[in-house]
């Protein structure tokens, strides 16, 4: 049983950041960027919010010692995949409400970050229902868990931990400038500005913000999801997408939201609503694995002048 909720733990640590990166079903969560998103931008606007984006100072200038700056980050909703195989199924489902709040700090020439939160989690790892309610923590190497999780009829409260960077599904490099496309990846919008498909809607009515709202048609998500994949899995030997086989059987919405200040020019929030479902088939060293992906999540990273604080017993939390 406590091999059991340890894989299981371990996956709610992974499903937990590997959405830090995503219309939901909660009624209960608001949008934490909106705005009168009526108008179209101009070519120029378009212009203007690409060098905006492509700023290297979009949180603060984080050479200076002593730079300091904290976001929240909120994610919720749900992921559900299935893979059949040669008649085989394997399917794993999560339901998640997480919200975080991260410190990032530049000290004495050297640049760390911290983080507290809640997480509520339900999964369904194979046919392994599961649980898990508690705190979580990070410094600049671990992911922590104080949880209590519930698996095959039993409860079991654990303290647990794993590298910050297999919790985050990449190689965080804290040394490194660009931060912040490990909390909010502005690929996307970047990509999309030249796509007049792409819809891009400006509200600058408020003083201190210019509020934005990107919106993708289903084909230029269909195409943008398959070049990701074939970009992703160009390295590796023996596995290719079917030809053909991707296809969105289910559009909500794919919409990306941002906000700056106009004086400074800082990214004060960053917001993606994704809701489809996506059929497709992948190659594997000759065997064809068919795939559903069902998405309802939305995410939310947005500064705040909040700081994280971590308590004082992390030292004692054992491997997951």
């Amino acid at each position: 049983m406590k091999k059991v909720l340890s894989v299981i733990l371990g996956g709610c640590l992974v499903a937990a950041f590997a959405v830090f990166a995503g219309c939901s079903k909660g009624d209960s969560h608001k949008d934490l960027i909106t705005g009168d998103f009526s108008a179209e931008a101009t070519a120029v606007q378009r212009t203007q919010l690409g060098e905006a984006l492509s700023s290297d100072s979009l949180w603060g200038d984080q050479s200076q010692d002593g730079w300091k700056f904290s976001i929240e980050n909120v994610v919720y909703g749900y992921m559900d995949i299935d893979a059949v195989a040669m008649g085989e199924s394997m399917v794993i489902d999560t339901d998640m409400d997480v919200s975080h709040l991260i410190t990032l700090e530049k000290k004495d020439g050297a640049l760390s970050l911290r983080g507290a939160g809640n997480m509520k989690m339900d999964m369904n790892m194979m046919g392994i229902q599961a649980s898990y309610s508690g705190k979580a923590y990070n410094d600049s190497d671990y992911y922590y868990l104080d949880a209590t999780v519930s698996a095959l009829g039993q409860k079991q409260s654990v303290k647990q931990k794993m590298y910050l960077s297999e919790a985050m599904g990449i190689d965080l490099d804290i040394d490194e400038n660009d931060l912040i496309g490990s909390f909010a990846d502005l690929t996307p919008i970047l990509e999309s500005l030249d796509d007049q498909l792409v819809k891009i809607y400006i509200d600058d009515s408020d003083e201190q913000e210019q509020k934005v709202k990107i919106a993708w048609t289903a084909d230029d998500f269909t195409q943008y999801f398959e070049d990701i994949l074939n970009e992703d899995l160009g390295d590796m030997s023996g596995v290719s997408i079917d030809t053909g086989s991707l296809q969105v059987e289910n559009f909500g919405c794919c919409e990306y939201y941002v906000s700056l200040d106009k004086d400074t020019g800082i990214l004060t929030g960053f917001g993606s609503k994704l809701d489809f479902t996506l059929g497709m088939s992948m190659l594997v060293e000759g065997t064809s694995i068919q795939y559903t992906f069902d998405y309802d999540l939305t995410s939310w990273v947005m500064q705040t002048e909040k700081e994280a604080s971590l308590p004082s017993d992390l030292s004692g939390y054992e491997f997951a």
